[in-house]
């Protein structure tokens, strides 16, 4: 059974032109005057209900509390799949 899995799962690789993998981790951006000041203001007026202000100096103090992703997109040709 496990043989004719692996098989299929090769199969399937064949038909692929390429493959692009989605990477995600959780971070944590410290408060800073100038780009985490702006970031957050722009995230503010867009997702949230209330002031960037109202949270500002909480976010300065435990950045911790306001968690962030970050996610990236690996290209991989199949050409470069088969090399491994």
């Amino acid at each position: 059974m496990l043989a004719q899995s692996a098989l299929n799962f090769k199969n399937l690789f064949t038909l692929l032109k390429e493959i692009n993998p989605l990477n995600y981790t959780e971070i944590t951006v410290p408060w800073e005057p100038v780009f985490a000041d702006w970031w957050m203001g722009e995230f503010y007026d867009m997702w949230m209900d209330i002031p960037y202000e109202d949270d500002m100096e909480e976010y300065k103090e435990f950045p911790e509390n306001f968690g962030s992703s970050l996610v990236g997109i690996r290209y991989l040709t199949v050409e470069i799949m088969h090399s491994f």
